[in-house]
């Protein structure tokens, strides 16, 4: 948990800082249009919560267990919301084909958080086990 914690918060922290120090940049990846002042408030508003969620999965590494999960489970949802936001943008054709990256990132974070949050709450067979 703490490895995973520790990846996506450095992974957030830096698309997070980009989003919000230069949108326009960003969204020249993804989409063939220029950027107006609305979708570069939209990614600067974006790239501000993906630093939040940044910082709090940093410093979550090393909480207690209770509120670890809570923090996890609500990474895992932000992510999944996150995932079906992409989907209907990329499907939509409103961004290019760069938009399955986020789908596919998106989906992946979920995945993982909730397998490792699930394999933290299995018991432990072994009775040696920390």
């Amino acid at each position: 948990m703490k490895l995973l914690l520790s990846v996506y918060a450095i992974v957030t922290a830096i698309f997070g800082i980009l989003a919000f120090v230069v949108p326009a940049t960003v969204i020249s990846w993804y989409s063939p249009l220029p950027a107006d002042a609305v979708a570069q408030t939209g990614f600067r508003l974006g790239g501000s919560l993906g630093i939040g969620l940044a910082m709090l999965a940093w410093y979550a590494r090393n909480s207690d267990a209770k509120a670890r999960s809570a923090i996890v489970l609500a990474v895992a949802l932000t992510n999944a919301l996150g995932c079906i936001a992409a989907f209907i943008a990329a499907t939509s054709g409103v961004f290019n084909g760069g938009a399955w990256f986020e789908v596919i990132s998106y989906a992946l974070w979920t995945i993982a958080f909730i397998l490792v949050a699930r394999l933290k709450k299995a018991p432990s067979t072994n009775p040696t086990a920390l």
